[in-house]
């Protein structure tokens, strides 16, 4: 069975895994994070985002060739999995889960668009990956790499308007 989540108990270390049918092997990532709302005990699926994202993600790996009638491909497990782990860091448990859009070329688009906000994270195997940020509200607009982004904590100052009341 393909699953993008082996391991969903986290603490300080996450594994993300993937398994590419055509290959017929597992592929696995693990990567050790400081996640401030990651504590012993804690579990992917009790937040909300976590179970709708990687529902959508497993079904967009599924695609039949050529679903968008201009070639499109399936996602790819690693566009899947870096889209999820990106997730993984960035959001809290409490936070709105984004709309999850395939592209094309096998990558996949994270999408939020509330009231003054819209975020969009493409990681794409052609295009490459990037953040678009547009903060009408307070006159911010940002563009730039997932990975700076979360180094600069970009993000921070946004995360109250990704979080359901």
């Amino acid at each position: 069975m393909s699953s993008l989540v082996d391991a969903p108990h986290l603490s300080d270390r996450m594994v993300i895994g993937t398994f590419d049918a055509r290959e017929r092997s597992p592929q696995s990532f693990e990567y050790a994070t400081p996640k401030p709302w990651a504590a012993p005990g804690y579990e992917l699926f009790t937040t909300r985002w976590a179970r709708p994202v990687v529902e959508r993600l497993e079904e967009l790996t599924r695609l039949p060739r050529n679903w968008d009638s201009y070639g499109g491909v399936a996602v790819t497990s690693a566009s899947a999995s870096e889209a999820l782990w990106f997730l993984a860091r960035l959001l809290e448990p409490g936070s709105i889960a984004p709309w999850v859009v395939p592209l094309s070329d096998g990558g996949v688009q994270l999408e939020w668009h509330t009231g003054n906000l819209d975020v969009e994270v493409v990681f794409s195997p052609e295009q490459g990956d990037e953040v678009s940020i547009v903060d009408s509200a307070n006159g911010m607009e940002w563009a730039g790499e997932p990975e700076a982004a979360l180094r600069e904590n970009t993000f921070q100052p946004l995360l109250g308007n990704l979080r359901i009341e």
